[in-house]
């Protein structure tokens, strides 16, 4: 079968477990933490109790990272079961990462997989931002610079602070 018939048939499967990743081919820094929420749709007629697994593997097919968890599915449902949230190597390059719910028998109920591109970092410290002026403008910069790995951003609201106070740049470290 051609690879679309895969992606497909685990779309419908009736146990579907999903990390709520909103940029899922962003680069993420060697050295951090992979920190996101796990959700798991149950559309079968049956309540599930499940264990969750996480692992991270490298190419070799090693374990670089886990996390364990429970979930109990009502039938007909879709819930978050917890956070995850694994350390990423120091090496940058290509990991898997590969969720699976095991029944109390140990038989596998559902899987999924997901590859992650975790680059090295750009700067020994990160890098620090100060963004001044109004906060409904600054938007969309907030939101671009939210892709860009190890980046500090401190916004300070023009809208909050009058023009004379100096107080706001007297609390911003050296």
């Amino acid at each position: 079968p051609k690879m679309g018939y895969f992606g497909l048939q685990a779309g419908y499967a009736p146990l579907l477990l999903s990390v709520d990743d909103r940029l899922p081919l962003a680069a993420r820094p060697a050295g951090g933490r992979y920190a996101h929420d796990v959700w798991l749709v149950n559309d079968s007629s049956r309540d599930e109790q499940l264990t969750i697994e996480a692992t991270l593997h490298d190419v070799a097919g090693g374990i670089r990272s886990a996390w364990r968890g429970a979930a109990e599915a009502p039938h007909d449902s879709s819930q978050q079961i917890g956070r995850l949230d694994l350390a990423l190597p120091d090496e940058p390059g290509a990991y898997l990462l590969r969720l699976t719910g095991r029944r109390p028998d140990g038989t596998v109920a559902t899987s999924s997989e997901m590859w992650l591109r975790v680059v090295r970092r750009p700067f020994d410290r990160p890098l620090r931002i100060l963004l001044i002026g109004q906060r409904r403008y600054l938007a969309p910069v907030l939101a671009a610079l939210d892709r860009i790995v190890d980046l500090e951003v401190e916004v300070v609201d023009e809208t909050s602070r009058h023009p004379r106070d100096s107080e706001w740049s007297e609390r911003l470290p050296e």
